[in-house]
């Protein structure tokens, strides 16, 4: 059985980029910090990461959140969640969040 994939690293903007490359999987681990503090950003945050995955035509993103509950909401109209794994980040608590796109 011979197996191949392509792994894609890259850096993007979320908020104010669109994306350059399609690809079927985003894995993502966005910045904590002042921005997961302020809940009134997180929304935006995450609709600008669930926006961009749509437009990469990604079929599957998983986001590790410290707060699953704002991405939850914000997922549920264009993707399905999969599973939500709890792990420990260093010392933060988080949940990775696997979602797939809704047809």
């Amino acid at each position: 059985m011979d197996l191949q994939y392509d792994i894609k690293f890259f850096v993007s903007n979320v908020l104010h980029e669109d994306p350059e490359i399609e690809v079927s999987r985003i894995l993502v681990n966005p910045p904590y910090g002042i921005r997961s503090a302020r809940i009134k950003a997180l929304p935006k945050i995450y609709l600008s990461l669930a926006t961009f995955a749509y437009k990469a035509y990604a079929e599957y993103l998983d986001v590790f959140t410290a707060r699953p509950d704002v991405l939850i909401n914000v997922l549920k109209n264009y993707w399905s969640i999969e599973d939500k794994l709890r792990s420990m980040l260093g010392d933060l608590l988080v949940t990775l969040i696997l979602s797939e796109r809704k047809e």
